[in-house]
């Protein structure tokens, strides 16, 4: 993480462009931290590097976005049950 001092406030943008966290100081106490801002593609790859997250490696079905949610006249354990084995998988 860089340091940059408040006085040095006008060079923010510059430093923000390497991509790294700045901690803003006023002497020794630090005020704030800045982040750059990442894109989601950026901030799922970082997740899967620290194996928090798998990226799918499959397609999304198109029913999926056609479809609406199911309703739920019973528990959802039998709804569940019922859309599994209605469905051709």
């Amino acid at each position: 993480m860089k340091t940059l001092d408040l006085a040095d406030v006008a060079r923010l943008p510059e430093e923000l462009k390497d991509g790294e966290e700045i901690a803003l100081r006023d002497g020794e106490r630090t005020v704030a931290t800045v982040t750059p801002v990442k894109t989601i593609e950026e901030r799922i790859d970082q997740l899967a590097r620290q194996g928090k997250v798998r990226k799918g490696t499959e397609k999304i079905p198109a029913w999926f976005f056609e479809e609406r949610p199911p309703k739920f006249p019973s528990s959802v354990l039998e709804q569940l049950l019922h859309d599994r084995y209605s469905r051709d998988w």
